[in-house]
């Protein structure tokens, strides 16, 4: 068991796992961003030039990818 701090609105004492799963269940009722817009932005664009870099990329016909055909490195 994990000490809590007293005040903060839960029990003094949690199991493992119950404050995750807390924050969990808190930030899948919220509406708010998590990672911010541009950053997550370069990231997508990074990944996309990174598979569409790959040689397997050229030959095959345009469609959405499929991460789990492995051909993309960053899947």
């Amino acid at each position: 068991m994990v000490a809590r701090r007293v005040g903060s609105g839960y029990s003094r004492w949690d199991m493992p796992g119950t404050v995750a799963l807390r924050e969990i269940r808190k930030y899948q009722r919220s509406t708010e961003l998590l990672i911010r817009k541009l950053p997550f932005a370069r990231l997508v664009r990074e990944i996309t030039q990174t598979c569409a870099s790959h040689p397997l990329a050229r030959t095959l016909p345009r469609r959405r990818p499929d991460p789990s055909a492995g051909w993309c490195p960053n899947a």
